[in-house]
């Protein structure tokens, strides 16, 4: 039987943040990460937002990499939103929240950098070994590389960041 990637006290608390997010938003999230929706579930959870996000959980499969790189990115938008808030001084408390959620993810064996979530070499298992080399197909390393080119003039720091995660990956 295969570890869940991602406990159950981070898929919680990172929907528990999307909360103050539209259900477009939400939606529009998830289907950008290619995650969608199993038709014939409806969430028991009290709450449109919560309900949406646990009705996308129910379709994913928290034991494969494949699955959660994706709800991974998803993660990346709810974090890269706290940083940009904090750096518009938006809202003060989310710091604490922020570093909440960088915490639980560290537990899980995932570290936030540069505006990505990437795995902790020591964490990955076999199994998620395998799913990240099936990953790096000449599209992937197409689609990674148009996205630091898309970032070099705007976000410098995201770029190299981002190439040092290609490399390492």
């Amino acid at each position: 039987m295969s570890r869940e990637l991602l406990s159950k006290k981070t898929r919680y608390e990172f929907q528990e943040q999307m909360v103050g997010w539209t259900l477009r938003e939400i939606e529009a999230e998830f289907t950008n990460a290619d995650l969608y929706k199993v038709d014939d579930y409806v969430s028991p959870l009290s709450g449109e937002r919560r309900g949406l996000v646990d009705e996308y959980y129910h379709a994913i499969d928290f034991t494969d990499w494949t699955q959660v790189k994706r709800l991974l990115s998803v993660y990346e938008e709810v974090l890269n939103r706290l940083q940009q808030a904090l750096d518009t001084g938006e809202s003060w408390p989310d710091q604490r929240r922020l570093e909440a959620l960088k915490r639980l993810l560290e537990r899980d064996g995932f570290r936030h950098s540069g505006g990505r979530i990437t795995p902790v070499a020591a964490s990955i298992s076999t199994a998620a070994a395998k799913g990240i080399a099936q990953d790096l197909s000449l599209d992937y390393i197409q689609t990674e590389l148009g996205r630091i080119e898309a970032c070099v003039d705007s976000d410098p720091c995201l770029a190299i960041g981002s190439a040092k995660e290609l490399i390492e990956t």
